[in-house]
C-alpha cells in the first residue's frame, strides 16, 4: 500500500503550499518505506492514495485509479496519517 502526502515543516499541507511530497509504503501495518518527490505529478503513477488536509483538485490522481482521502485535522504529521489511515479516520472526498 503506498501513501502519498504533500508535506511542509514536517506536517500535511495543500499541495500548492507543500515543499516535497512523499510516498510511505505500508506493509502489514508498518512503513516499510518513504520517499520524496519534489512535485505532486511526480506520484501520479505511483500511490494507491493521496492524503490531503482539505478538499483539492486531485482529478489527475482519480483518473489513475488513485483514491484521495482527507485528513481530520490540518496539523497532521506522517505517523498520525499513517495511523488515521490504519484505523480507518480519514475522510472520503464526496461526489468523487
Amino acid at each position: 500500500m503506498r501513501l502519498g502526502i504533500p508535506i511542509k515543516d514536517h506536517k500535511i499541507s495543500p499541495s500548492n503550499t507543500a515543499t516535497k511530497f512523499v510516498i510511505v509504503t505500508l506493509q502489514d501495518g508498518k512503513i516499510t518505506k518513504t520517499e520524496e518527490y519534489t512535485t505532486k505529478n511526480d506520484l501520479l503513477t505511483k500511490v494507491d492514495f493521496f492524503i490531503t488536509p482539505h478538499p483539492e483538485d486531485v482529478l489527475d490522481f482519480v483518473n489513475m485509479g488513485t483514491k484521495p482521502l482527507i485528513t481530520p485535522h490540518e496539523d497532521m504529521d506522517i505517523g498520525a496519517i499513517v495511523n488515521a489511515f490504519l484505523f480507518k479516520e480519514l475522510y472520503s472526498y464526496d461526489g468523487l
